[in-house]
């Protein structure tokens, strides 16, 4: 008999799209489990339930960094603000100088504006309605997602002079490939949505997208050449898994 902690699958949720509502796994994620059990209030930005939550959970969150750093032997004092500050400076601007970062912002930007004008396009749809809307809530859910999985890739190469650690890189379950590879799916699953979409009337519309998010996975999968061989847990375990 399986008790219910260890019912739960280690780090699953670290390498989803985060997508619960057609997620097979959500009985298995503590994530999902938590939110599962989070009221309408603090779900809701404007209420003050919200902001006590996502406290709490920072609170929560600088408690095991902490615990880990013990486990581990680091003085996280050693590091001043200013020092982080520094850090967190010179991080943030060599991810937005990579071309991958560029490309994939260059996408949601257009997206967006290409989704708010649908109207113009849709109809040349040779889909249901239903097929239609699913098409549209698939590039809706990986729009703003890939761009924030590619930037993590990224942040998971870097050691802590900014420099790129190839250990990392070529690590086939660092942190780095396993994001990566959910980006790649994330790409491969929006192409699908505007190929689908995609009718001789309307190709000077979707084109675009699909091949900007083309060159996106070339490139990526270029960048991380390893990412492909991550193993996610539970979704690429899943053979291995006691269900």
């Amino acid at each position: 008999m399986v008790n219910e902690e260890e019912n739960f699958i280690a780090g699953i949720h670290n390498y989803c799209d985060r997508w619960c509502e057609r997620c097979t796994f959500t009985a298995r994620c503590r994530i999902a489990e938590a939110e599962s059990q989070t009221s309408d209030e603090e779900r809701d930005i404007n209420n003050e339930a919200f902001w006590r939550r996502i406290a709490a959970n920072f609170a929560e969150a600088r408690m095991m960094l902490t615990e880990k750093a013990e486990e581990f032997g680091i003085d996280l004092t050693i590091i001043s603000d200013e020092e982080f500050a520094e850090h967190q400076k010179r991080e943030d601007e060599f991810i937005e100088s990579q071309e991958l970062t560029r490309l994939a912002e260059k996408y949601w930007k257009n997206a967006r504006r290409t989704l708010a004008e649908k109207d113009e396009w849709l109809i040349f749809s040779m889909l249901d309605e239903q097929s239609q809307n699913e098409m549209l809530e698939i590039i809706g859910w990986y729009q703003f997602f890939i761009s924030a999985k590619i930037q993590r890739g990224f942040q998971g190469i870097l050691d802590f002079q900014v420099s790129p650690d190839e250990e990392e890189l070529n690590d086939s379950q660092s942190d780095a490939n396993g994001s990566i590879k959910i980006a790649l799916i994330a790409l491969e699953r929006s192409i699908m949505a505007w190929t689908a979409l995609m009718t001789a009337e309307n190709a000077q519309t979707i084109k675009p997208h699909i091949a900007l998010l083309a060159s996106l996975k070339q490139k990526a999968e270029t960048k991380f050449p390893l990412a492909r061989t991550f193993l996610r847990p539970g979704f690429d375990e899943i053979n291995e898994i006691v269900m």
